[in-house]
Parts: C-alpha cells; structure tokens; sequence
C-alpha cells in the first residue's frame, strides 16, 4: 500500500499490469517510470523483478511467493488460452482503483482491459488500454475476431493505443472506432544506450552475430538457426549468441546440434536488460527474424523492442517483413529485411553484412538516427501524457 502524503503532483494515473514486471516488458517501465505531469500508481496482483523495476507507489494483492502460486498459473493458463487473473480479481481491483484515487486508468494489453471494463465504467474512470502483440493476434484467433466489439470494450474505453501503424490499423479491424485509435511509440532511453560504431578489431576478430527473445514460434529462433547453418556452410567463419528460453529450447539445441554448429553457437539462457545491452555492444549484427505463427496466427504487436534497443546502440540488424518491423528498420539503411520464413534469404542478409564490415558504421548511424526520431522515451511520454489528458476530456464531455 501507499500513502496519500507521497503525492505531490495534482493528475495520478493507475497503471494496471499483473505480474508487474517481466523481463521482457521494459518498455512498460519506461511508460511508468518516466512520467512528468502523472504521479504512476502501479495496480498489480503480484510483483516481481523489484530490484529491476522498482516503483515507489504500488498497490498488490500478494506477494507471488505462496506455494500455490505455479499451480494456480497453470490453471488460468487452461482458460481461453489467455483469458487472465483479472477474471478472479474483480473485488480486488475495484478497491485498488478507489484507494488509488486515480485521474486516469492505464490498462497494459487488451485482454484485461476487457476484464475490468465494467469496474472503470461504474467507477466513471477515464481509461486507456494499450496493445501490443498476442492481444491483437492470438486472442481474436481464439475467442473470435469481434471478442473486444461484443464484449463492449471500446465502446467503454477512451484511448485505444498500439505501438505501430500496422498493430493500429489491426485495432481498427478488430472493431475499434478510428478515431479511439492511437499511436504511442515504445519508447527507449537514449541517455542510458550511446551510439558506438561497429568494427572488427583486427583481421583475426570473429563477427558476433545476436538474437534476443522467447524461444516461441513468433520469434523466429529456429528459422534464424537454419539461417547461420547455410551460412556456416558457405565458408564463413561467426558466432552466434543467443539470449532467452522458452518452449522451443529443446528444438533449438536439437536443432543446432543437427546442422553441426555446436562451436558456432552459444546459449546464454534469460539475461537482465543490462546484460542484454551488454551483449549488443559486444556483437555485429543483431537477428530478429519474426513470424506469424502458423497454427495461433500470433504475431508481433507492433515490433520487438530488442529491435529498438540493438539500433540504438548502433548495430545493424537483419530483420523480417512483419508487423511494425519495416517502421523500425529501414531495409537497406540501417539493416535489411526479408520475407519471412525464408531462410535463404535470411542467410544472404546476413552473409552480406559479414562480407562487408566496411558497412556497419554507417547503417548504424542510420538506426541510431531513426530511434532518436521515432522512439525516444522523453518524446514519447510527452504523447502518452497528452493522450491521459484527452481520455480525462472525453469522459468528462460525456459526463
């Protein structure tokens, strides 16, 4: 809990994001963490990661620690696919939302916007609901392309926000009145990640090539495997990290050991944003080769933000034609893009950027730039603060 005394700015927001926070949802941080005119209130119904993520005004309903707790996620994982704990955590959000005494409601991802719509809308609570991948996807594929329209979500809500003009015309087909339908860029801090130019020091040094994500089919790990195993195969010589897990590990490894590229390749299991910035300072080239999933029909939300974070630190990247991705990298500028699940293709891109290290400064220049444009966190608060305000005026002209 918190206490009323901490406030000291007159707009509050409540951000509502359950577990808060994973690994993988730094931008959301960035979204809570970098605010100027909206004091965050985090609602969540555990935490995790505090020491990464720490928020000075949090409102939980427990610790996440009990012993029933895997149990229990195994159980919500059974429903609807992602049908979440915000079904069983009515009574619990409705008191957090009063204590919070919040201007303005930030819901993160559709599906519990969908859950609590009826509590913001008999709290007469301005609300904002922001998208971003499995939500526009593998949800409609799931409950139903008008499962957001039926269940009166956006006919309840301000502020409907995705991340790209791909994901946002996605929303608009999923129901979505254009004019509720928004972009808000992710936003990345460009005082923590300096541009450094990419180079091989000497003509003995090996060029490292990265791949950061969930090891699930959207993501495109194994494509990218047989990718840099038709390269191997053409006589160049390379490294292959690879950060994260997930259920595709066994194959990945399967896989790798298949095409012969055990000296090739490197597991570096979950690693901390720090460690993953680490990483792409110490590679060339950063893969990303993003699919739609073939049975799920999930894809991206708008682009992976490992995409943003590799370009702002400078290093070219070799990415796919999906979602947001061709907004994020300029094909031919700061990296290339192919068809996806082509891994022909995939492996030219690549074979080009390591035949030709002479390249790599300047497509990173062009990254940097774009990011600098298009994502930097100060340029985006300023537009997520100005989309609370508008969501505050619009319930206030209907009431």
């Amino acid at each position: 809990m918190f206490d009323d005394d901490k406030f000291k700015k007159p707009l509050r927001v409540a951000h509502i994001k359950s577990p808060f926070l994973p690994f993988s949802e730094t931008f959301i941080y960035n979204y809570v963490s970098h605010l100027q005119r909206y004091t965050p209130i985090v609602i969540t119904e555990y935490q995790i990661n505090h020491n990464l993520f720490p928020v000075e005004n949090i409102i939980s309903h427990r610790s996440g620690n009990g012993r029933y707790e895997q149990g229990l996620a195994v159980f919500r994982s059974l429903l609807a696919g992602r049908i979440q704990r915000e079904l069983f955590m009515g009574r619990f959000y409705k008191k957090a939302l009063k204590e919070s005494v919040a201007d303005v409601v930030h819901i993160h991802f559709g599906v519990p916007g969908l859950m609590l719509r009826h509590i913001t809308h008999r709290l007469k609570l301005p609300v904002l609901v922001s998208f971003y991948g499995y939500d526009l996807s593998q949800t409609p594929q799931l409950l139903g392309e008008d499962v957001y329209k039926r269940n009166g979500l956006f006919e309840n809500g301000q502020i409907f926000t995705a991340e790209g003009n791909c994901a946002r015309q996605r929303l608009i087909e999923l129901g979505c009145p254009e004019n509720k339908a928004y972009l808000l860029r992710i936003g990345i801090d460009l005082k923590k990640n300096t541009f450094k130019p990419r180079k091989l020091l000497g003509t003995h040094e090996t060029p490292k090539i990265l791949f950061c994500g969930r090891f699930v089919e959207k993501k495109g790990l194994l494509y990218a495997i047989r990718a840099v195993g038709k390269v191997k195969d053409s006589g160049h010589n390379f490294s292959f990290d690879i950060l994260g897990d997930g259920p595709q590990r066994k194959a990945a490894e399967q896989l790798v050991s298949d095409l012969q590229l055990g000296s090739f390749v490197r597991f570096h299991g979950i690693v901390s944003y720090e460690e993953f910035i680490r990483h792409c300072y110490n590679c060339h080239v950063f893969l990303a080769p993003s699919v739609t999933a073939q049975v799920t029909r999930e894809t991206e939300g708008g682009a992976p933000t490992v995409l943003l974070e590799a370009q702002s630190t400078g290093m070219p990247v070799v990415a796919t034609y999906h979602a947001d991705i061709p907004e994020v990298v300029l094909d031919g500028k700061s990296g290339f893009l192919v068809p996806e699940r082509d891994t022909d293709l995939l492996a030219k891109a690549i074979t080009t950027l390591l035949r030709h290290p002479e390249h790599w400064h300047e497509m990173g220049e062009h990254g940097r730039r774009h990011i600098e444009q298009q994502h930097d966190n100060q340029k985006v608060i300023q537009n997520l603060e100005s989309l609370y305000d508008l969501a505050r005026e619009t319930q206030f002209h209907i009431k």
